[in-house]
């Protein structure tokens, strides 16, 4: 039996905060798997930083499920809210936003500000919610563009023995994302991705031709 390939469906600060949600799912039958990611150093090229670094795996068909029981298992009442929570704060405007991009925070918030953008008139219906879902799939879709400065640095890696540059190369090339409806799109512009798929080669080339140069050249200078 082939084995079901998981993609990333939330990141967590919190290790407790994550094994609570991991074991909400794996009750309702899920398959779930947590990972620490915290990266030694940025491998990517847009600022990354260490949060929000374990990870919460679950097979990318099971993303809306995993979402619906989530929400399902919350129960807020705005008169019980404490009068202190930050969200209590917030603007209009900001709650919608914060609707927008649900995807960045937890399900509480996410239910609290739908409630409270209700209780203030707008229109948070599951059609508003699901036209804002879509809205956001969309821009988060949008391939990133590499900073130039990152291409001279592939290049550069690329002529100066080729192992770097090919690891760049492969990274701008294949780097996807997975969006938070579970699809995986490539994170970088077509123009980048064939610019890393040239430094790919070309970095293979010369790691080959350094790598030859020491078998044959070299030992001649030992």
């Amino acid at each position: 039996m082939a084995e079901t390939k998981l993609s990333v469906f939330k990141k967590f600060a919190d290790l407790n905060e994550a094994k609570e949600v991991a074991f909400i799912l794996a009750e309702k039958g899920i398959e779930v798997q947590l990972a620490d990611n915290s990266p030694a150093l940025d491998i990517t090229f847009s600022g990354n930083t260490l949060d929000n670094q374990i990870e919460l795996k679950i097979p990318a068909e099971d993303f809306r499920k995993a979402k619906d029981l989530l929400f399902s298992e919350l129960d807020i009442k705005i008169e019980e809210i404490d009068p202190d929570y930050y969200l209590l704060d917030f603007s209009t405007e900001e709650l919608r936003d914060l609707l927008l991009k649900c995807d960045e925070w937890g399900e509480y918030d996410v239910l609290l500000a739908r409630k409270i953008l209700a209780s203030k008139g707008e229109d948070t219906s599951d059609a508003r919610m699901e036209e804002w879902k879509m809205q956001r799939l969309e821009e988060l879709a949008k391939p990133e563009k590499i900073p130039f400065m990152w291409i001279v640095i592939g290049y550069l890696m690329c002529f100066l023995g080729g192992l770097l540059g090919v690891f760049i190369g492969y990274l701008i090339w294949h780097q996807q994302k997975t969006l938070p409806n579970g699809q995986k799109v490539y994170t970088y512009r077509e123009y980048d991705r064939k610019q890393g798929r040239k430094m790919f080669w070309l970095g293979l080339a010369m790691l080959s031709i350094v790598t030859l140069y020491k078998l044959l050249i070299g030992p001649l200078y030992l």
